[in-house]
Formats: C-alpha cells, structure tokens, sequence
C-alpha cells in the first residue's frame, strides 16, 4: 500500500503537484502579498500610518505578509496531513516508483531527503516539509510585497517578481550552476518523495530566502524613512 506521504498534495509524482509547480510563482502571491498594492492604491494605508506611526506600519505589515502566507499555506497542508495520518496506515512505506522494500531498486526511495524521518516517522516528515514548503512561499510573499511598496499602480504587474525570480533560479540550475541546484528546480525541493534532492539543495533555498526576508526589510525601512521625509 502508499504511503500516504506520497499521494499527498506536494508528493513529488502525484499529478497535482505537477500544477501546483506550474503556477506556484502566482499561488503565493494572491493571498496577501497584493495587498500592500490595494492599500496604496485606496489610500487605506494612510489611516494606518496616522494610526500607529509610519515606522511601525511598515514593519507591522512586513512582519503580517510573513505569516500570514505562511499560514494560508501550513493550515491546509497540515488539514490534509491529519486526514491522511486518521485514513491510511503509517507503517504503509509503498512508492510510486512501485519498488518494494526488499529490492535493489528501493535505493532510489533511501536517496529521499530525511529518509529516515520518512520511513520511521512519516507524520513528522510531513510537518518539516510543509514548514519548508510555507517558508519559501512566505519569503517569495514579502519579497513581491515589499516591491509593491514601491510601484503600486498596476496590481497585475506584480505577479511577475516572484515567477522571473523562481524562473531565474531555475535556468541557472538547468545550467549547472550552483545557486539552488545543479539540475534541480525550485518547486522540486519542496516537494515530498523526490529521490534527487539533497540537504544542500534546501540550505541553498533557505540562504535564498533569508536574503530575500533582508532585501524586503531594507525596502521597507527605505520606504519609511522616504515618506517620512
């Protein structure tokens, strides 16, 4: 029988992780991230500002994208999670590489990341992934919102930071270059039950991620202090 590890959400091989890696550059966006851009726009931000301060707006509504994406993302995922762990065994450790345990081909199910956490305790596996998996989507979140906060005018423009970023890391993976991984794209380190992805791919991402958490938070503060002047 499956594990039910790899029949969910963002197991590597089920045919709806094959979407969710197709437009997961826009999915992140749309919840919170454009609503920097709607409060600009209808000039909501600046009763906020009057409110509390302009310092503490900016860096309330930074710190507010962050975890608010990352909620929208890991309740679902661990809502699923639960449901599979009450519907479906955990000692079922079946792939979809429809290799059994005792073959020689289940070396390729043992190169999964956290095997170990996999095979003995798949729940907790589940929640480490989804913690990952909701982390970058935050970061890619606060990035295109801290771009709103500097062009704002067309809300449909900014779709487009968080997919040419994502599309960038994945030429350059596709070219041997080192940055997230050689050969590897970024949808695919997230995803549960892939045999390719190492323990520096997810470094590499959460480096990425930080980096993107500081340049949010220098625009932000930027943006602060240029309206305070």
């Amino acid at each position: 029988m499956y594990s039910f590890l790899e029949i969910s959400v963002l197991g590597n091989n089920t045919e709806i992780f094959f979407y969710i890696g197709k437009f997961f550059p826009f999915i992140v966006v749309l919840p919170v991230a454009i609503s920097v851009a709607g409060e600009q726009l209808n000039k909501i931000d600046t009763l906020w500002i009057n409110r509390c301060g302009i310092r503490k707006y900016y860096i309330s509504k930074m710190i507010a994208v962050f975890f608010m994406t990352f909620i929208v993302f890991f309740l679902p995922l661990m809502l699923e999670l639960m449901l599979n762990v009450i519907s479906f065994p955990s000692q079922a450790h079946g792939n979809l590489y429809g290799r059994n345990i005792y073959s020689e081909d289940y070396k390729a199910v043992e190169q999964y990341l956290f095997f170990r956490l996999y095979y003995n305790y798949p729940l907790l596996y589940g929640i480490v992934m989804s913690s990952f998996f909701s982390v970058v989507s935050a970061s890619l979140s606060v990035f295109t919102s801290a771009i709103a906060c500097i062009y704002y005018k067309y809300k449909a423009y900014l779709l487009l930071p968080a997919y040419l970023l994502v599309y960038l890391l994945d030429v350059i993976g596709a070219w041997g270059k080192n940055i997230v991984g050689n050969n590897v794209i970024l949808v695919n380190i997230m995803s549960w039950c892939h045999s390719g992805i190492q323990k520096q791919h997810v470094l590499n991402v959460i480096y990425i991620c930080i980096a993107l958490c500081l340049v949010s938070a220098i625009i932000y503060i930027n943006k602060a202090g240029r309206d305070v002047l």
